[in-house]
């Protein structure tokens, strides 16, 4: 078939990941088109230089159980896309498993125009970066687990969030938690469902909150439970016209 001599050409496109990755991690820049249905492998792929992929007639990348990514040193530009991840719910050793479905270390991750939705099984984050930057707009991510689930977790990384809507479910749910860095959300539609959660936990971050609306939809309601936790080392630059329900 054409998929064996594959070459990145429109006559000859590749046709999985697999056969993308020599192709990415050899190059600087790689810019992606793609077009229809593209499987990550089942376990973590690293990518180490800077990819661009923008979606085309119905462009989706699809985690299969036990796939996750990591992005070091680099950056990873996605437009136009949907994404979704489901893990295997079969009892045992899987279940167990804390997951991260996108790993940013010292690199750059960008979304515009983004469908993200992922479905872990015990506990999992969609996005957690280390010294990282992460771009998120116009898009909208989805994350669901049994126990915990977080939509992104940020240590020491410059986060801008704008124009999206933000969905956890979980006995946890917390959108966003922040370690230091800066930390925007703006224009954006957060919310959690679950027993007890936040949209946000900022500990000792520069941040910038605008204009957002959240709600919650939880069975615990303490009485102390802010939309927003901030410790006493967190810096809040701007906290304005957000619109709260069910805090």
């Amino acid at each position: 078939s054409a998929g064996e001599f594959a070459d990145g050409t429109k006559e000859r496109p590749y046709t999985s990941f697999e056969q993308l990755l020599p192709f990415i991690n050899e190059n600087r820049f790689v810019n992606v088109i793609l077009s229809g249905e593209m499987a990550m492998p089942q376990k973590n792929t690293v990518i180490s230089s800077n990819v661009q992929i923008t979606g085309q007639n119905d462009g989706r990348i699809v985690f299969l159980p036990k796939s996750s990514l990591t992005v070091r040193n680099s950056s990873l530009v996605i437009s136009d896309c949907i994404i979704s991840y489901a893990a295997n719910h079969t009892k045992g050793e899987e279940s167990e498993i804390s997951a991260n479905l996108i790993q940013i270390e010292r690199g750059v991750l960008d979304f515009n125009n983004v469908e993200l939705s992922a479905a872990f099984a015990k506990n999992g984050t969609v996005i957690n970066a280390e010294n990282s930057v992460v771009t998120v707009k116009n898009s909208g991510i989805t994350s669901s687990a049994d126990s915990y689930s977080s939509a992104l977790a940020a240590v020491e990384s410059k986060i801008s969030i704008r124009n999206s809507t933000v969905t956890t479910v979980a006995g946890t749910s917390i959108n966003f938690s922040a370690q230091g860095g800066i930390f925007e959300l703006r224009s954006t539609q957060c919310k959690i469902v679950g027993v007890m959660g936040r949209i946000a936990e900022l500990f000792d971050t520069q941040s910038s909150v605008t204009d957002n609306t959240f709600s919650a939809d939880l069975k615990k309601q303490l009485s102390s439970t802010s939309a927003v936790y901030t410790d006493s080392r967190n810096v809040s630059v701007e906290y304005s016209g957000n619109k709260e329900s069910g805090f």
